[in-house]
């Protein structure tokens, strides 16, 4: 009986979304705009049959039981540029008849799902004691029975009954989106918002294992006709929560290690003298830092800034610097011996000429002598050249007796 009650109810909400079709095929010649406006089946039928020809803004103001303030206003500014034409008699009764026919059978498939709902601890018990008798009911008659349920995946579930919301331009920061049955189950409700979505997902998880065990008794007949497993779902949930909200770990304090003054060794050597000796305080900078007592100061320029005892040199007022001190023995470059061979042996490329001084005024050019030129030579014309002098050939060798 129950399953045939689903069934009959999946039936009817079929019957009703082919009755929604032909209201709007039908409507859209008196008023187009209100199919976009309005998603919601029971709700275009409504709108309609309290509207009827008159698209009035009095009339409007009648729709505040059926829709929010928000969605009335966007109504009456789309009646003021709406382009439809007025229904004829005829017409006008089919709409009409049709929408109470829609509305009728919600009132029957409310009947079923009502009876369904007051047997549900027997037909699922699991799913029922973790969202409720009632949730359970409209999640099984929007799925259109038990088995179809349990062969549904739990992001579908999770989606299961939500509503189209049309907003036409107005913020939607308030508004929940992907939000269906389980949304409106106790845990989701009491719970704070930022874990909504995320208990949601848990809910439906958990809703998809239970469905499946309601749907298939013989595997676990006895939890099936107590809902134990139910039960202990429900359990998970709640303790998942309860760890979601505890507050994060505190951070530990790492302890200091304790103090001791030993003296630390510390590496030497040139290259660490090398650095202070880089890097140290001059004496200029000393005597920048230092202030004299009882005795006023230089300032530079009008930046405030004083020169201490930098300028205050004893006899004149000059900003004298103490001469640089002697940083130890500096070891000599070694001496660049080849490059200054090559050096004077290499011949300018544009030496190719000399000049001479002589007697008749003016300069007289020579050419350069080549290297075989001077090789030719005799070797002993610094001996006895004819305008060369004397030389110094050292000193007299001491004769041996």
């Amino acid at each position: 009986m129950i399953v045939t009650s689903n069934e009959m109810a999946a039936d009817i909400q079929h019957e009703i979304t082919s009755i929604h079709n032909f209201i709007k095929e039908s409507y859209c010649k008196r008023f187009p705009e209100l199919e976009r406006l309005i998603q919601n089946p029971l709700d275009y039928a409504r709108v309609v049959r309290r509207i009827g020809n008159d698209t009035k803004s009095t009339m409007l103001l009648t729709l505040v039981d059926i829709l929010p303030a928000s969605t009335i206003m966007t109504i009456s500014m789309a009646t003021s540029s709406s382009t439809g034409e007025d229904l004829n008699q005829e017409e006008l009764k089919n709409v009409l008849d049709a929408c109470d026919t829609a509305l009728s059978l919600d009132e029957s498939r409310n009947k079923i799902l009502s009876y369904v709902e007051g047997r549900m601890q027997v037909y699922a018990p699991n799913l029922s004691a973790i969202v409720g008798c009632e949730i359970a009911t409209k999640l099984i008659g929007a799925a259109g029975g038990l088995q179809r349920l349990s062969n549904m995946p739990s992001s579908n579930l999770y989606v299961l009954g939500k509503k189209r919301v049309n907003l036409e331009g107005f913020s939607s920061a308030n508004l929940v989106k992907h939000y269906g049955y389980i949304a409106s189950s106790d845990i989701v409700k009491n719970a704070p918002q930022a874990l909504e979505k995320k208990i949601c997902r848990l809910i439906a998880n958990k809703c998809t294992l239970a469905s499946r065990l309601d749907a298939n008794p013989s595997t676990v007949r006895d939890q099936r006709f107590h809902g134990d497993m139910g039960m202990r779902f429900r359990e998970e949930i709640e303790k998942k929560i309860e760890k979601w909200l505890e507050p994060p770990p505190k951070k530990k304090e790492r302890v200091l290690p304790a103090p001791d003054d030993l003296p630390r060794k510390r590496r030497g050597g040139a290259r660490m003298r090398k650095y202070k000796q880089r890097y140290a305080i001059t004496e200029m900078r000393k005597r920048a830092m230092r202030l004299p007592f009882g005795q006023i100061t230089e300032e530079v320029g009008n930046s405030m800034k004083s020169l201490g005892m930098l300028g205050m040199s004893e006899g004149s007022g000059i900003i004298r610097a103490n001469a640089k001190e002697d940083k130890g023995f500096q070891m000599p470059k070694p001496p660049k011996k080849r490059k200054i061979q090559k050096g004077q042996l290499a011949t300018p490329g544009f030496a190719t000429s000399v000049y001479a001084i002589t007697p008749v005024q003016g300069l007289e050019l020579k050419p350069p002598e080549s290297a075989k030129e001077k090789e030719k030579k005799d070797p002993n014309d610094g001996y006895f050249s004819t305008t060369g002098g004397f030389l110094n050939v050292g000193q007299k060798r001491k004769l041996i007796t």
